[in-house]
């Protein structure tokens, strides 16, 4: 259960750069459309989860980093 709570709390810092890797994979090769849709969806995924979840809830760390304040919940 921690391994998937890990995978979560760090989605995007793991799934764009796979979906990059992903994406020009299904682009340079013939019938792999498969793996740019998922590529492309990762992609998404990360963007839109840093857009609205983002540092606040993925990882203090990045958040402190980006903004130099200190995240407390329920502040």
């Amino acid at each position: 259960m921690t391994w998937i709570y890990i995978l979560i709390r760090t989605f995007p810092f793991w799934a764009i750069p796979i979906g990059v890797a992903l994406l020009g994979t299904g682009l340079s090769k013939k019938g792999k459309k498969k793996f740019a849709a998922l590529g492309a969806t990762l992609i998404l995924g990360g963007i839109l989860f840093l857009a609205f979840e983002g540092h606040f809830k993925a990882v203090p760390w990045v958040h402190e980093m980006l903004t130099g304040d200190r995240y407390e919940p329920g502040r």
